[in-house]
């Protein structure tokens, strides 16, 4: 099965289409919700409307999302000369939104890993261009718009300016540039309100920042999505062949293992979210495991973690209530 996969065709296109319908197969007997608080940030006015949208429509929405990211993302890493052709990073990365049972609805984060999977393209575009203010500029704004819109998204600030001077030398003026550039959506905001006199609304979507260990709910279900998870990562970060790499491919998977660990960390440090915001570590960990699954030599072996994967997804989604 993974083997179809790794075929440039239209056919492997049909088969991610399917693979996502097999995978959130549990949206046959509960489509997804519409999850989304003022606490996650201004993305609420956005999504907020949704809920009243009917459940047919929203599982349709929610397929055809994670197919166009796995597909951005595909494009992304064989564009930049990452991974070679074929559709494997797709794969993963739609294997991995139905690994967690809160992964399944439509959230901010969802969302999110559009502008995620951008941000990637634009520091990748930085090693090839001369005119490089630009794009630090808009990456910037994008950065500083994503933790406007979903406060959990926060550390793509960092990880960003990270992305930046990995793929370009540190200046000042860049620095800067960077900075007005991550402020500016907030600007706009803040103006917003005030000339709306909102501002007393605006109050709710200050986020509480702190020291929390996130509740966990459906302990079973998040040791077995997890547990797999990491070690697809790590299998994937095993089998990546730096050596043979360009410098620009090294470089861009040290800033995806970058982002894989400061977004995964970064929900510690606010208070009332639970892992549903982690869907936004989807990007890069897919993009590292897929190199377990391009690598490995034993199509048997890729065959019985692709087909681990998707009982665990089937668990999670559904299962647990049959085997009950």
């Amino acid at each position: 099965m993974v083997s179809l996969f790794k075929e440039k065709s239209a056919v492997s296109v049909f088969l991610l289409i399917l693979l996502s319908a097999v995978v959130h197969v549990s949206f046959l007997f509960n489509a997804p919700a519409v999850v989304v608080t003022a606490k996650d940030g201004l993305i609420d006015f956005i999504m907020a409307p949704m809920k009243n949208w009917t459940p047919v429509f929203l599982s349709f929405l929610y397929h055809l999302i994670v197919i166009v990211q796995a597909l951005r993302l595909n494009y992304l890493l064989q564009s930049r000369k990452m991974l070679p052709q074929g559709y494997l990073p797709a794969m993963v990365y739609i294997l991995f939104t139905g690994l967690y049972p809160l992964w399944n609805n439509m959230t901010p984060g969802l969302f999110i890993n559009f502008f995620i999977i951008w941000m990637f393209s634009l520091c990748l575009h930085l090693s090839h261009r001369d005119d490089k203010n630009g794009i630090v500029f808009n990456i910037g704004f994008i950065a500083g718009l994503c933790a406007l819109l979903y406060i959990p998204s926060f550390m793509l600030v960092l990880i960003m300016l990270i992305g930046i001077f990995t793929f370009t030398t540190f200046t000042l003026k860049t620095f800067l540039i960077y900075l007005l550039a991550v402020i500016l959506p907030l600007y706009f905001a803040v103006s917003v309100f005030y000339l709306t006199d909102m501002l007393p609304l605006a109050m709710k979507y200050i986020p509480d920042f702190g020291w929390e260990i996130p509740q966990f709910k459906d302990s079973r279900e998040l040791i077995i999505a997890f547990s797999v998870l990491v070690c697809m990562v790590v299998l994937g970060l095993m089998k990546t062949p730096y050596a043979n790499m360009l410098i620009v491919a090294r470089k861009g998977w040290s800033l995806m293992l970058t982002a894989l660990l400061l977004l995964s960390a970064g929900i510690v440090f606010l208070e009332d979210h639970s892992l549903e915001t982690l869907i936004i570590i989807a990007v890069p960990a897919a993009g590292i495991a897929a190199n377990f699954f391009i690598y490995n030599r034993s199509k048997i072996v890729s065959a019985l973690f692709f087909w681990v994967i998707i009982l665990a997804c089937w668990y999670v989604g559904w299962g647990k209530f049959i085997l009950k």
